[in-house]
């Protein structure tokens, strides 16, 4: 379906919002929690939104939509509503190889409001990613200004040791994901504020967002994970690489 932007604030300034959903068999899974994330960033740049014609979109655009795992892409403006589908970029037979991410030179800025929401200045978080593959990664982890590690471009990362798992808090300068708020709800993680030396005392990593689910990490610049760590947790509680992002994961794990 074509979609035509007005030239509001959102194309001039990036004060818009977004989402990204994944879609399977025509279900856009954890749709309240993402549209919720929406809302609230709609609110913080004082931008009403029409909820109606939102839902409306989004139903007319599944309706269209044949093939079974799709990306749902939802984007608000102060004039403007567009929502598109797309396939989804992460084909099921390689959400469990290992990844290899580089560091950014790239800082977050933990002190900005727009870190912390998905807005359209989403500019670093591509262009990184995109330098990154074209050197030859799968993509890169941002720093914060104090050097603590942040996230993944556009992925939350997680770190494992002894079974037990580990996360950046919020404050470390992140988005937080909706597969992050899920697993923080079922798992006991802990927030700890990460440097780089701190990658070489766990045993294993991955990173998750609502299009991927979780995905293994192999090397974070200079430092390799193994991944029969992460297997053998995985299998522990039952959770495939690819189930967190189909909302179908169980009520409660570990």
């Amino acid at each position: 379906m074509e979609t035509m932007l007005c030239l509001d604030d959102g194309c001039a300034f990036g004060l818009g919002a977004f989402e990204t959903i994944a879609v399977e068999n025509g279900r856009p899974c954890f749709l309240a929690e993402h549209l919720q994330r929406l809302e609230e960033a709609l609110h913080f740049l004082r931008i009403a939104c029409d909820h109606t014609m939102l839902q409306k979109r989004i139903q007319d655009e599944l309706h269209c939509q044949k093939l079974p795992h799709h990306a749902l892409k939802l984007m608000v403006s102060d004039r403007n509503i567009a929502v598109t589908i797309r396939p989804n970029p992460y084909p099921g037979s390689r959400r469990f190889t290992g990844i290899r991410l580089c560091i950014s030179p790239v800082r977050r800025n933990e002190t900005s409001p727009l870190t912390y929401r998905k807005t359209w200045n989403y500019g670093d978080s591509i262009l990184e990613k995109r330098r990154a593959v074209q050197d030859g990664w799968d993509g890169c982890v941002f720093l914060n200004s104090r050097g603590e590690i942040a996230e993944e471009a556009v992925s939350n990362l997680f770190f494992l040791k002894d079974g037990q798992l580990f996360t950046p808090p919020e404050t470390a300068g992140l988005l937080p994901g909706i597969i992050r708020d899920h697993l923080l709800r079922q798992f006991a993680v802990r927030e700890v504020l990460l440097k780089e030396d701190d990658l070489s005392r766990f045993d294993g990593c991955f990173l998750t967002n609502s299009l991927c689910g979780l995905r293994p990490i192999a090397r974070i610049g200079s430092y390799p994970f193994p991944l029969h760590p992460l297997r053998q947790f995985l299998r522990l509680h039952d959770i495939t690489p690819a189930r967190l992002a189909f909302g179908d994961a169980p009520a409660s794990i570990g």
